[in-house]
């Protein structure tokens, strides 16, 4: 009777020691995640910022060339929209799905508004109503500031609670709302570049198309699933052909891969490609996942005056191993 009750008694402490253990590992896989989701923004904001400051930048100290100065706004946009790609796709624990909610809408906005901006400089309009039009996708970027706030309080408050010693990063894209969305300020970038006044539409024929893509040195086709073997920084080389009779510059590339637990966007812009000639975008895919089919899909932006853009897209499964 007596070793039984020893027997018992040692397994009842093996339980407990089990049941112990399990609990330890699903809390601290569970901080890991909300750490991760703080990591992640954290690069995801920190790029933001970057962004903010060039485009910032570029509207008060705007180019002389007023296609120079619609291109890199066209180049701004598609940024913004990668970088709404990477909030989508943020691996967000699910007491967090609320403020990612609120996010995501911030990005949105962000993207819509540096989309809207672009599209108002290639259109036709002048005067007032092109300013008035600039300064409501300005309003855009202020409502995006107020949204990503609130979500940086429940994020913070979430995580207190959790007891997880983080807090999310701060990020306002537009700090100085005051001055953006006054109507001289506006007026006086448009004047400065020849925008206001003219129709902003571009001569001859435009026009850019993915010539090829190589990854480590194998050529990837659509359709056709690929096994490449993994050797860092796995530089994957699109060469994208102008097909216009104008040197298009700031051309930007747009690269996502998805799939074997991984969502990341990454864009390279090209600085200069010649009427007719091909110019390369290397961009580094690092060391991704092996074992599992990933699909990476590459866009180019389109260029001002650019109507064609069905070759502007391609998908491409590749397998790592």
């Amino acid at each position: 009777m007596v070793r039984r009750l020893v027997a018992l008694g040692v397994g009842v402490v093996i339980l407990i020691l089990i049941v112990l253990g399990v609990k330890g590992c699903l809390n601290a896989r569970k901080t890991r995640g909300f750490e991760n989701f703080v990591a992640d923004l954290r690069s995801l904001t920190a790029q933001t910022t970057q962004l903010s400051k060039g485009f910032l930048s570029d509207l008060s100290n705007p180019p002389s060339s007023k296609l120079d100065f619609n291109t890199t706004m066209e180049t701004d946009a598609g940024t913004a929209s990668a970088l709404l790609a990477r909030a989508e796709g943020l691996s967000t624990p699910g007491e967090l799905s609320g403020p990612h909610g609120d996010l995501v809408l911030a990005y949105e906005l962000r993207a819509n508004a540096l989309s809207g901006i672009a599209d108002e400089l290639r259109s036709g309009g002048k005067g007032k109503a092109k300013t008035d039009a600039i300064i409501a996708h300005m309003k855009q970027l202020l409502a995006s500031d107020v949204l990503y706030g609130r979500a940086q309080f429940q994020i913070d408050h979430t995580l207190a609670n959790e007891g997880i010693d983080e807090q999310a990063p701060a990020n306002v894209f537009l700090p100085n709302p005051q001055r953006w969305l006054s109507s001289s300020t506006i007026s006086s970038v448009l004047a400065g570049v020849g925008v206001a006044g003219t129709t902003g539409s571009v001569s001859g024929v435009h026009g850019t198309g993915i010539v090829s893509a190589t990854l480590d040195g194998a050529t990837l086709t659509s359709g056709v699933a690929a096994t490449v073997t993994s050797a860092a920084p796995n530089t994957l080389d699109i060469s994208v052909a102008n097909q216009g009779q104008s040197t298009e510059k700031n051309v930007s590339v747009t690269v996502k891969v998805s799939g074997g637990g991984r969502n990341e966007t990454k864009t390279k812009a090209i600085p200069s490609i010649a009427a007719g000639a091909s110019e390369i975008a290397a961009v580094e895919l690092d060391s991704p996942p092996t074992s599992s089919p990933l699909t990476i899909t590459v866009n180019v932006a389109p260029v001002l005056g650019e109507r064609i853009t069905t070759n502007n897209h391609a998908t491409y499964t590749v397998t790592f191993q």
